[in-house]
């Protein structure tokens, strides 16, 4: 998110409607992510096509307000004030996976484990790790996220970013990104629009083998979690109790 000087949120709604884009006010941004905890978007967005996305970068590049793209909410806590500026989520085409040949094509808002499963189904391999990760293609892109001796340096051959804070539509080759152990060039402000992968051809049974390996050890690794959190929330409430 940047740092500029605070705008109204009445501002905000009145430039991105005339900017053909209907926003939200005050919408709540726990049930967007993974602990289903948190406070509110003072303005929210939902971005269902490329043309909104640049009308939106546009609004928000010109008045500055903070800005924050959620994903899949995976990776995100939201603090119980919540955020006071613009979220922005990704949806409608930006869910889409195309696949022709060894090529695959995404939108930055599509699920991890859909794109994972969409090119085993095609006889792809090089992705299959990614059918336990719990995000968004275009955050995975941003963390450079990973998994089973594999990552999205990988395998990536080029993305489209639109940048919320200089209003910037830019398509980056895989060594512009500066990808490097979880993370990237990709900035907080930065919206990955949309990712092609660059895969081999593979054995669709082989595949999904793959695959349920990934997904039993991300099944343990998540039953773990869990009883961390319940167990934190017991001490938290223990402590009231004295």
């Amino acid at each position: 998110m940047n740092t500029a000087v605070p705008v109204s949120p009445v501002a905000l709604v009145a430039a991105l409607r005339s900017a053909g884009v209907e926003p939200l006010v005050d919408r709540a941004l726990g049930p967007l992510t993974t602990y289903r905890c948190g406070g509110a978007a003072a303005v929210f967005v939902e971005v269902d096509s490329p043309e909104d996305l640049v009308a939106v970068a546009a609004v928000t590049a010109r008045l500055a307000p903070p800005v924050l793209v959620i994903g899949k909410g995976s990776n995100l806590l939201v603090a119980d004030g919540g955020f006071d500026g613009v979220a922005v989520q990704l949806v409608g085409a930006f869910l889409d996976v195309r696949v022709d040949g060894t090529t695959v094509v995404a939108g930055g808002g599509a699920s991890l484990p859909v794109v994972a499963r969409r090119t085993v189904a095609a006889g792809l391999t090089g992705f299959e790790w990614a059918v336990g990760v719990p995000g968004s293609i275009g955050g995975a892109v941003r963390m450079n996220a990973g998994g089973h001796g594999s990552d999205m340096a990988a395998v990536v051959r080029r993305v489209r970013v639109v940048d919320l804070c200089v209003g910037n539509d830019v398509t980056m080759a895989a060594g512009d990104l500066g990808f490097a152990y979880r993370g990237s060039r990709v900035r907080p402000s930065d919206v990955v629009a949309e990712v092609e992968l660059a895969l081999d051809p593979g054995d669709a049974a082989a595949g999904r083998r793959r695959w349920r390996r990934s997904c039993a050890g991300v099944e343990n690794t998540s039953r773990a979690v869990t009883t961390r959190v319940r167990c934190s929330r017991i001490r938290r409430v223990t402590r009231r109790a004295v």
